[in-house]
């Protein structure tokens, strides 16, 4: 009996000297839902009992995301920085972002979820191409293709006859197709449109244009080592 009050009278110790759990919110820049290939702010605010200037610089945040149901994977671990860019997947679904705040003196943690919907750009059978945060890259939003067929992006800039592909992705019968199209020269109107490759049958969607940005010296100076020639890549 005396052994019990003994281990009580510790952990009771043990528990006000560690006091409570720190308390943390989560929250996004931009408001649910929004389309493939946008980029989220992520940000999160910790808070401890006692003064703010004594245990703010003790708390670690980890940040944790989780896409149609899966379970959590951790994006950013445990570190100072409260704020995270959430980059989702290229395709429309819904997401679930968890924080968790660790107070690394009295290790104790807090979690906070938030979900998120990231929608479709392209609808019906019309794809799309928008441009992204890099003058030279597009996102290429096209309707779903069948599973077990591979989607990519033929890409010819005006007045060339060369036509230029993307890496080819699966199909997808349930969600839409996105690539990123990179490779293409400044200030130049394009033409991009989406194939669909099933076995040796490559099926051409409809034509869509897209004229690159302006670039500057932040993005510095190139050469082209093997220039390309006019026969293309093979089909």
């Amino acid at each position: 009996m005396r052994r019990e009050i003994i281990l009580l009278s510790c952990l009771v110790a043990a528990t006000a000297v560690a006091g409570p759990a720190p308390t943390v919110q989560i929250f996004t820049d931009r408001t649910s839902p929004q389309p493939v290939g946008t980029v989220i702010g992520v940000s999160a605010v910790g808070k401890d009992e006692g003064e703010p200037e004594k245990y703010m610089p003790l708390l670690r945040y980890r940040f944790s995301v989780a896409e149609q149901g899966d379970t959590f994977r951790i994006v950013s671990d445990f570190n100072q920085n409260s704020e995270f860019a959430w980059r989702p997947e290229l395709y429309e679904h819904d997401a679930r972002l968890k924080v968790t705040v660790l107070n690394t003196k009295t290790k104790l943690t807090t979690d906070q979820e938030i979900t998120f919907r990231i929608d479709p750009r392209a609808s019906g059978k019309n794809s799309v191409a928008i441009h992204t945060s890099h003058p030279l890259v597009a996102l290429f939003s096209s309707p779903a293709c069948p599973d077990g067929s591979q989607f990519r992006v033929a890409f010819q800039r005006q007045g060339e006859t060369l036509t230029r592909r993307t890496g080819p992705t699966p199909c997808h019968a349930s969600h839409t197709s996105n690539l990123y199209v990179a490779g293409m020269r400044a200030d130049s109107e394009y033409t991009l449109h989406p194939e669909i490759m099933t076995g040796d049958k490559i099926k051409e969607g409809a034509a869509v244009p897209f004229h690159t940005g302006l670039v500057n010296e932040t993005f510095g100076r190139f050469s082209v080592a093997v220039p390309p020639t006019d026969e293309g890549e093979p089909r």
